[in-house]
């Protein structure tokens, strides 16, 4: 039987999947001055952001924040890409 995940839960799950590795890296990097350090920042924010709410928040809050994290998705994703091999 599947386990049903909070509407929390699943974006969590999602950005560290994606994005928790570079984040954790970079964050150990010293005097970081480029995107890099604001990929961490975002990172941090959206973490925060999420655990802030309730497990199923309300439906007009979801959406909200389903349209701010699309956008930072987007800005963390072209950050890795810059940072591809690095």
């Amino acid at each position: 039987m599947a386990v049903k995940k909070s509407w929390k839960q699943i974006h969590l799950d999602h950005i560290h999947f994606v994005f928790r590795a570079k984040a954790e890296e970079w964050s150990k990097e010293e005097r970081l001055h480029d995107d890099r350090l604001v990929f961490c920042n975002i990172y941090r924010l959206m973490e925060e952001a999420l655990n802030s709410l309730p497990d199923e928040p309300n439906n007009y809050v979801c959406v909200a924040m389903n349209r701010k994290m699309e956008a930072d998705r987007q800005i963390l994703n072209e950050i890795l890409a810059v940072f591809e091999d690095r």
